[in-house]
């Protein structure tokens, strides 16, 4: 069996920089990405704080950034990881599919939604009224009036794309006010 000297969990930016790195020092290397990839580069409209890039989609800069991740020599591994385990100076990977050894293990896994508990709201909603990732609600937007809750950067991203395609979007916030904002409320 093959053990790698790192293995990336995650290809988003920071999996896919890590093992264009990995690839440039040589290092037997491997980015481990799930069938259905997370990152929350899928969820935004438009980038426009990425070096050498300029208002360009989420999905787009992240295709890019695998295209060249890939012609630099990467080597990309699609499964899932349902656990880790160090054993005898070795990362052991647990994948859906087998296991992968490693000398060293990066987590770039991104983050993951907050989700509502069932005392906020109730599970049976999910998925019909509530949306954790705006790319997973159905798209006739059209007048629709969309409460988004979070006042943070992919919060702000995913209500403008939904009032972009015909949605009222509100955000509502804790704190008061929107990242980057002073106004207490901001009706998109």
């Amino acid at each position: 069996m093959r053990i790698y000297d790192i293995l990336i969990i995650g290809a988003g930016p920071a999996g896919l920089g890590a093992g264009t790195q990995a690839a440039h020092l040589g290092l037997k290397h491997a980015v481990l990405e799930r069938p259905e990839p997370a990152s929350r580069l899928l969820l935004a409209r438009k980038v426009e704080n990425f070096p050498g890039q300029n208002n360009i989609s989420g999905p787009e800069l992240l295709k890019a950034l695998t295209r060249q991740a890939k012609g630099k020599g990467i080597r990309l591994i699609t499964d899932t990881c349902a656990g880790i385990d160090f054993k005898k100076d070795c990362f052991c990977i647990n994948t859906a599919k087998n296991i992968i050894k490693a000398k060293a293990v990066i987590i770039a896994a991104g983050l993951a939604p907050k989700k509502l508990n069932a005392r906020v709201a109730s599970n049976k909603l999910e998925n019909k009224y509530i949306f954790y990732r705006w790319t997973d609600i159905p798209l006739n937007f059209k007048n629709k009036k969309i409460l988004v809750i979070g006042g943070g950067e992919v919060a702000l991203d995913q209500a403008c794309s939904m009032a972009e395609k015909g949605a009222k979007a509100t955000i509502a916030v804790r704190s008061g006010k929107v990242s980057g904002s002073s106004s207490p409320l901001l009706k998109a």
